[in-house]
């Protein structure tokens, strides 16, 4: 899933659902710029968070973020990063 949005308030309830409840303050001058690059593997969330401005993100305190990670999806998630094999034809 991506998502953008300059709003504050909407950043906040994006990356509520994502992740966990938070705070969003735009301390630069610019728009705020959110975008927000994200996928569930089983129980673990994999994503990428970017601001369009100098942003503080303060989220509460994590309670259940040391789960296991099932080999199939840490072997998606590796080859999600991985760049792409080069094919041949022969």
């Amino acid at each position: 899933m991506t998502a953008r949005t300059k709003d504050p308030h909407e950043a906040e309830a994006m990356l509520a659902e994502a992740y966990l409840p938070n705070r969003v303050d735009r301390l630069g001058e610019g728009p705020l710029g959110l975008r927000l690059d994200v996928m569930r593997l089983d129980s673990a969330t994999v994503g990428l968070l970017s601001f369009g401005t100098e942003t503080r993100l303060r989220t509460t305190e994590a309670t259940n973020w040391a789960k296991p990670m099932p080999k199939e999806a840490l072997m998606a998630w590796l080859a999600c990063r991985q760049p792409p094999a080069a094919h041949v034809d022969g």
